[in-house]
């Protein structure tokens, strides 16, 4: 499984946010895009970045 978190330059969470899909699995060698959404001003003037985790069951 895929998580995705958007975050700001200062590594704080950046609310709300809506992700085209979140929670996702990948494949070995799969690639998906994903569209990532928020209000300029939720994003505190920081340069956004996306945090990819993972974990396997």
């Amino acid at each position: 499984m895929v998580r995705l978190n958007l975050k700001g330059g200062d590594g704080e969470q950046i609310l709300p946010v809506i992700y085209s899909d979140n929670y996702f699995c990948l494949m070995p060698n799969e690639c998906k895009t994903i569209k990532v959404s928020y209000r300029d001003e939720d994003g505190r003037g920081q340069a956004p970045y996306v945090e990819i985790t993972g974990f396997n069951k």
